[in-house]
């Protein structure tokens, strides 16, 4: 895959209950090169490029995901099994998720119902973690689903947090089951940094391309 930035904010119809506030959010998509960044390189390049920013003036908080709710990526789903839910025949499993770094929710605004977010407990050689949206917590988990299970993979994910539902793909979609996973329990090359503004996130868009320059000066950068 190629590498690159590019950089845009994050659109915000007027009249939708989103389930997230995105006014005032830049956000960058990041595509690094599988090769040059194994897991220990992207985990200190992101957290090079959130440190750098989380000191800017005017910016209030940063995070890193692997795309943007109602964004051009669409996410990507997972085949998971629930801890005692017993699907019926033609049920599916296939459960769009999102890989995040500590603080995406308060980024985005989105309430964490019960539980917490992740953070630095939640590293590449600790327990697998999980955090459910509302709707996958109550189909799935409906006498409490924090301390349960869900498998993915080969990994037995325990539920550390459910999250409030949001708007993933289209403004009219109903609640949906969605998956949020720690992006240190995560590989993956593509990531949208998120970046929420005290004023107007484009005044922001020299400091996000030095963070990333600092952090790699050899990675393209394409606005958007």
């Amino acid at each position: 895959a190629a590498a690159g930035l590019m950089i845009r904010s994050l659109a915000h119809p007027r009249q939708a209950k989103l389930g997230f506030h995105p006014a005032h959010v830049l956000l960058a998509r990041i595509e690094l090169n599988s090769t040059a960044y194994p897991s220990a390189k992207k985990a200190a390049f992101t957290r090079q490029v959130l440190d750098h920013l989380k000191a800017t003036p005017g910016v209030e908080s940063a995070a890193f995901g692997t795309f943007a709710p109602l964004g051009l990526e669409g996410g990507s789903w997972e085949d998971l099994s629930f801890e005692g839910y017993t699907p019926s025949p033609e049920e599916s499993l296939k459960i769009y998720g999102n890989a995040l770094s500590p603080g995406y929710f308060s980024t985005l605004h989105i309430p964490i119902l019960e539980g917490r977010d992740f953070d630095e407990r939640d590293r590449r050689d600790s327990q697998p973690v999980i955090i459910l949206s509302q709707a996958a917590a109550r189909r799935y988990f409906p006498g409490g689903a924090l301390g349960r299970r869900v498998k993915q993979g080969d990994d037995w994910r325990t539920v550390v947090g459910v999250a409030a539902d949001i708007k993933v793909h289209h403004l009219s979609e109903p609640p949906q089951a969605f998956a949020y996973y720690p992006l240190t329990q995560w590989y993956t090359t593509g990531l949208t940094l998120h970046v929420r503004a005290s004023g107007n996130p484009a005044a922001l868009l020299p400091a996000v391309r030095q963070a990333v320059a600092d952090a790699d000066p050899d990675l393209p950068l394409v606005a958007m």
